[in-house]
C-alpha cells in the first residue's frame, strides 16, 4: 500500500470531543435547505468549497 498523507494527524482526532456533521451534495441536490437551516441556529460551524 502507499503512504496515507493523514497519519502525521491522526493522533489529533483523540482530542476530538464533538462529533462531527458534514452535509455533502452535488449542484441542485437538495443540500442548500438543510445547510442554510443548520447554519443559521448558530450551533454548526459552516464551511463552503471556498474554505
Amino acid at each position: 500500500m502507499g503512504i496515507n498523507p493523514d497519519n502525521e494527524f491522526i493522533q489529533e482526532l483523540q482530542q476530538v470531543t464533538f462529533q462531527p456533521v458534514f452535509i455533502v451534495g452535488l449542484h441542485r441536490s437538495g443540500t442548500s435547505i438543510p445547510y442554510k437551516t443548520l447554519t443559521e441556529t448558530g450551533n454548526f460551524n459552516p464551511v463552503t468549497a471556498y474554505h
